[in-house]
C-alpha cells in the first residue's frame, strides 16, 4: 500500500524494466512514471515520490466513498447528455443473398432471405425512419446499407432505388455502403453518382491475394482481392474507404505481407483510405459461442499475435497504420497514450438510437440478431416499432448493470455486447465483459517496445 492511503477502486498500475504506468478509468487521466526498481518496495517507493501529482489526477479513493459514487453519477449525467444529441442510425439489409461463402459467416442461418426490398418494402423503411425521426428532431441521420451482399450487378437497379429514397430525406444525412468487393469494380462508376449520399465504403479483406481469395471464395469464379485493389484508387478519391481486416487463425502469419500492401495504398490516400483489423471470435450461423471464457481467450489471444505480426512492421509506439477493433482496445490505447478516451454509458448504437431493417420486415437493434424473434423490436408489416421492445433494448446501461457500476473499467465497455451476452447468457442485462488486465499489459508492452513484459502492480 502506498503510505499516503488507499488507492482508487478505479485505477491500476502497470510496470515494466524501465516504468511504471498508472491508468485512471473514473477520471480519465494517466501517469508514466520512470522507474527502473527490480523489487516491489523499489516500485512503491517510485510511486510514494509522486503523490502531489497522483492526488490531483484521482488515483487515491477520497476519505468518504461516496465522493466517487456522486462523480460516477455526474459522469453518467453528462453522458447521458451527449447521447441524447447523438445522431440516428439506421443500418439497412434488404437482403441476404451474398456472392460469397465464408466459412465464418454469422448470417447463414438467414440463407433463405435472398430476395431485395420490393419498392413497396422500401417505402415502408423510408416511412418508419421519418416517424423516429420526428419522435427525435433535429437529429443527424446516418445510414449503412448492408447484407448479404448489396454490391451485386443483379441488385444495382433496386439499391439505387433505395439511395434515392435516402437522398430525398430531409436533414443531415451520412450513408455506408459496406461490400464483400467481390463485384465492386463493375459497379465503382456508377457508386460515384451516389457521392452526395454515400460518404464512405467498407470493404473486407482476409489477406494477400492467394489468402483472401482462398478464405473468401464466391460463386462468380472471380479474384475478390483484384477487385478491391484495382478500383481502390478511384473509390479512395470520391468516398472515405475502410478496409476490415478480419483476422483470425487461419490467416494470422499473412498479415506482416497485408499490412505492408496496405500501408503503400493508404500512403497515397492518407484521408481516404482507414485500414483496420477486426478479430473473428464467433463463427457460424448460431454465433458458436462456447461460453465468456472461450471469447475471452480468443480475443486475448488474436490480440497478442496481431501486435507481435505489426510489431514487424512498424518499430512500435504507433497504430499506423493500422487501429485495432478489440473490445475496448481504442479506448485503453487512447489513455496509455495519455489522452481522454470515450466514456460509454452503453456497449454500442444497439442500446442507443440505432434500428436494423432485415431482409424479413422486421425491425432489430443489432444486426447479429436477426432472424432471432426474441431480440426483434419491430415488425413493419404489423405496426412498425415496439416502444416497449424497443425501451428494453435502450436501457441496458452501466445505471442498470450493478456489478459493471462497482468495476474500474465500467466506463470502457459498459457492460459488454449485449447480443453475445444473450447467446451465452440468456439475458441481455448480463455483463459480457473482456479480459482488459490481460488487453492492457499487452497494450503497454507495445507501446513501450522493447522494455520488457508487463505486469500489474499488486498493492495487497
Amino acid at each position: 500500500m502506498p503510505a499516503f492511503g488507499k488507492l482508487s477502486k478505479y485505477c491500476s498500475f502497470y510496470y515494466n524494466d524501465k516504468r511504471i504506468v498508472g491508468l485512471n478509468f473514473l477520471h480519465n487521466t494517466s501517469i508514466v512514471l520512470p522507474c527502473e526498481a527490480h523489487t516491489l518496495d523499489g516500485r512503491r517507493d517510485e510511486i510514494n515520490k509522486h503523490i502531489d501529482e497522483l492526488h490531483k489526477r484521482g488515483f487515491f479513493a477520497p476519505e468518504e466513498s461516496r465522493n466517487e459514487s456522486d462523480l460516477m453519477a455526474n459522469l453518467l449525467e453528462n453522458i447521458s447528455k451527449v447521447a441524447g444529441k447523438r445522431k440516428l442510425h439506421f443500418a439497412m439489409m434488404p437482403t441476404f443473398d451474398c456472392n460469397s461463402r465464408c466459412h465464418y459467416c454469422y448470417e447463414s442461418k438467414n440463407s433463405g432471405m435472398t430476395s431485395f426490398w420490393t419498392e413497396a418494402e422500401m417505402d415502408k423503411v423510408i416511412d418508419t425512419v421519418r416517424v423516429v425521426k420526428d419522435s427525435q428532431p433535429n437529429q443527424a441521420l446516418s445510414f449503412a446499407i448492408l447484407g448479404g451482399e448489396i454490391l451485386q450487378t443483379k441488385y444495382w437497379e433496386p439499391l439505387s432505388m433505395l439511395l434515392q429514397k435516402i437522398r430525398s430525406l430531409s436533414g443531415t444525412k451520412n450513408t455506408q455502403l459496406v461490400s464483400n468487393g467481390v463485384e465492386i469494380d463493375e459497379l465503382c462508376d456508377g457508386l460515384c453518382q451516389y457521392s452526395d449520399v454515400v460518404k464512405s465504403i467498407q470493404l473486407t479483406l482476409d489477406g494477400p491475394r492467394e489468402v483472401h481469395d482462398r478464405l473468401r471464395p464466391n460463386c462468380i469464379g472471380k479474384s475478390g482481392f483484384d477487385a478491391i485493389m484495382s478500383t481502390l484508387p478511384k473509390l479512395a478519391k470520391e468516398f472515405v474507404v475502410c478496409l476490415r481486416i478480419h483476422i483470425y487463425e487461419e490467416n494470422l502469419n499473412s498479415l506482416p505481407t497485408l499490412l505492408e500492401t496496405v500501408a503503400r495504398c493508404r500512403s497515397r490516400f492518407p484521408q481516404s483510405i482507414r485500414p483496420y483489423i477486426y478479430p473473428i471470435t464467433v463463427k457460424g450461423a448460431d454465433g458458436s459461442c462456447a461460453g465468456l471464457e472461450s471469447i475471452r481467450a480468443k480475443e486475448v489471444i488474436l490480440l497478442k499475435s496481431c501486435l507481435d505480426m505489426i510489431s514487424r512492421v512498424n518499430t512500435g509506439g504507433s497504430m499506423e497504420p493500422i487501429e485495432i477493433d478489440f473490445p475496448g482496445s481504442f479506448s485503453l490505447w487512447d489513455i496509455i497514450c495519455g489522452k481522454r478516451f470515450k466514456m460509454r454509458r452503453h456497449f454500442c448504437a444497439a442500446n442507443g438510437n440505432q434500428y436494423v431493417f432485415g431482409p424479413d420486415s422486421r425491425v432489430y437493434k443489432c444486426w447479429w440478431a436477426i432472424g432471432n424473434n426474441d431480440n426483434m423490436v419491430g415488425d413493419l408489416s404489423a405496426g412498425g416499432i415496439d416502444a416497449a421492445r424497443d425501451g428494453y433494448w435502450r436501457g441496458r446501461t452501466l445505471e442498470k448493470l450493478p456489478k459493471c457500476m462497482d468495476c474500474k473499467y465500467a466506463f470502457l465497455c459498459a457492460g459488454g455486447c449485449a447480443y453475445k451476452a444473450s447467446l451465452i447468457h440468456k439475458d441481455i442485462y448480463a455483463p459480457l465483459c473482456p479480459d482488459f488486465d490481460a488487453i492492457a499489459r499487452m497494450l503497454i508492452e507495445y507501446r513501450y517496445h522493447g522494455e520488457g513484459n508487463v505486469s500489474e502492480m499488486s498493492f495487497n
